[in-house]
């Protein structure tokens, strides 16, 4: 981050960090430091201590080391501010230490808000049979049943017969 530039303000409200923008003013230019400071910040990201993203906005994951060396990260202030000063003692980025940002809040499916209880999961209605006008005779091939749609509706009868008939028909050619 650079210091002392009109920029200052922007840093200073910026909730999100590139980690070179971080190392920059942590480090001041010393290799040897930046070197050590940017492997400890890498690890601090895996192990759950400061909070990252992609600055790509993809939503898989790519080890840290690997977005922090394609320039891809995102270090949250917040979380990282408090990692540092347990480390350091205090906040190396010349800015007042902020609350973390409000939690980033995420769309929502739109079934979730219809109002009513079919956000539980529901089993899926299957039809069922309604009737069957020629069931108890001896050859159950020719029963044909009147099925019940969801929508309470009834579907046309059709003997199973018929509908053998028609698959047979159709392997054949």
């Amino acid at each position: 981050m650079p210091s002392e530039t009109d920029c200052q303000k922007y840093w200073d409200a910026s909730d999100w960090l590139s980690p070179v923008a971080i190392l920059e003013q942590w480090c001041q230019g010393d290799r040897d430091c930046w070197k050590a400071k940017s492997l400890a910040l890498v690890s601090a990201c895996e192990r759950g201590e400061i909070n990252y993203e992609r600055s790509d906005g993809k939503t898989f994951e790519d080890p840290v080391l690997e977005l922090f060396r394609r320039q891809l990260l995102l270090i949250e202030r917040a979380s990282f501010e408090a990692w540092v000063i347990k480390i350091e003692g205090r906040n190396p980025l010349n800015s007042p230490t902020r609350p973390p940002a409000a939690p980033k809040l995420t769309a929502r499916p739109a079934w979730l808000d219809r109002g009513d209880s079919v956000a539980v999961a529901q089993p899926v209605p299957q039809p069922a049979l309604e009737t069957a006008t020629d069931a108890g005779k001896d050859d159950q091939a020719t029963a044909t049943a009147k099925v019940a749609h969801p929508d309470d509706s009834v579907l046309p009868s059709v003997s199973s017969q018929a509908l053998t008939e028609a698959f047979r028909k159709r392997s054949d050619s």
